[in-house]
């Protein structure tokens, strides 16, 4: 097994377990805990996965400092999200063959249990040739296994088990589902991009849905006004 495959299987089997652990969770979390785990969650999703994953690393839609690349990427790695190199990779290949047998995570073609529980961030790496100059990336890249196995260790055996779950396990959880899920399989269901509108409700999960928006401009920064971590970016002048 090579070291990519292991780090895949070890990344599946954390993202389980840490999901399984939400009935305990809401069992002995207090209310305390329930706001400071929604967000854990929304920083997680909407700015660590969203933001600085999907529309920095893989689209150049913002500018961030030096400090939050380097940072937010750490964050990343850790949270089994990938560094910038696998997830730019990862995600510009499946813009460049959407919906076909060479897309890593289309529903249709592998399925949606695959596509939520088993792939991970690397595809063509040739498309993340930009990210690949970038000595940190690198490093993360080269090193993942480690980063995502003592990572994870030193916050479980840092932190008392309930807000383990709290700031870390829940939120790290349900970023990846509900990309997984609500955005890689529903939005692409039939085989082809869905031409969906904001879903409203979903708002205080993510940042809602206008998928085929993304696919026909890729490099737009946010596509609704209910967008807090782009408007934010916008605020600060890294636009």
């Amino acid at each position: 097994m090579t070291k990519i495959d292991f780090t895949k299987h070890l990344s599946a089997t954390l993202f389980v377990v840490y999901l399984l652990l939400l009935p305990l969770w809401l069992y002995y979390a207090s209310w305390y805990q329930l706001i400071i785990g929604y967000i854990c969650y929304w920083f997680m999703q909407d700015v660590v996965q969203s933001l600085f994953m999907h529309r920095w690393a893989s689209h150049n839609s913002w500018n961030p400092p030096r400090i939050v690349q380097q940072v937010l990427s750490f964050i990343a790695c850790v949270a089994l999200l990938g560094t910038p190199i696998t997830y730019a990779a990862w995600h510009r290949t499946h813009h460049a063959f959407t919906d076909t047998d060479q897309d890593p995570h289309s529903p249709t073609r592998k399925g949606w249990l695959y596509v939520v529980f088993a792939h991970y961030h690397t595809a063509q790496m040739k498309r993340a040739t930009d990210r690949m100059r970038d000595r940190y990336f690198q490093w993360l890249t080269k090193n993942v296994l480690s980063i995502v196995v003592l990572g994870n260790l030193c916050l479980f055996l840092l932190l008392p088990f309930t807000w383990f779950m709290t700031v870390w396990a829940i939120p790290v959880a349900y970023t990846m589902f509900n990309t997984n899920y609500f955005v890689l399989v529903h939005s692409h269901s039939t085989g082809t991009v869905k031409d969906s509108s904001v879903i409203y409700w979903f708002l205080v999960f993510s940042d809602g849905s206008l998928h085929k928006c993304h696919h026909d401009e890729p490099m737009r920064l946010n596509y609704h006004r209910f967008d807090p971590a782009g408007y934010l970016i916008t605020k600060l002048g890294w636009k």
